[in-house]
């Protein structure tokens, strides 16, 4: 047999690496949100106008939402307030889940329908709490 060789042993050489020294030390980026009730002095645009894609044309008074929008955010304002909800973005967004799941919208793609019928069903709910407390104070302070 002839002696021929497949392999032969190569020597690796170590090259040390040195660490990359910068002038700035590099900083993780995190992305925070903000608060619900600090949301639109941060980014311009009420949260909702945000959550339902409306667009830079929200507030327009002849194709917009601007009623609509306002009902909203008050009434998400006074929960929050009030301390029936927290301040921040996901328990908002998770209300407004549960408020169009109770209407049937949770699968409605238009946010026509939507933002509509959530006003008209958060005006309701307002107008009921209204009476509720209207009710409380009248009787707390005939006893």
């Amino acid at each position: 047999m002839a002696d021929t060789v497949f392999r032969t042993k190569i020597e690796s050489t170590k090259v040390e690496e040195k660490p990359q020294v910068t002038s700035q030390q590099a900083k993780p980026v995190v992305d925070v949100e903000p608060p619900y009730l600090d949301y639109t002095k941060v980014n311009t645009k009420p949260f909702v106008a945000d959550y339902f894609q409306l667009g830079d044309t929200w507030d327009d008074p002849l194709g917009g939402f601007p009623k609509e929008v306002s009902t909203i955010e008050n009434y998400f304002q006074h929960k929050i307030q009030t301390g029936e909800i927290a301040n921040s973005q996901s328990a908002v967004k998770n209300e407004i889940k549960k408020i169009l799941k109770m209407n049937n919208l949770s699968q409605e793609e238009r946010p026509l329908v939507k933002i509509e019928t959530l006003a008209a069903y958060i005006q309701f709910l307002m107008k009921t709490e209204d009476i509720k407390y209207q009710l409380r104070r009248k009787y707390a302070t005939n006893t």
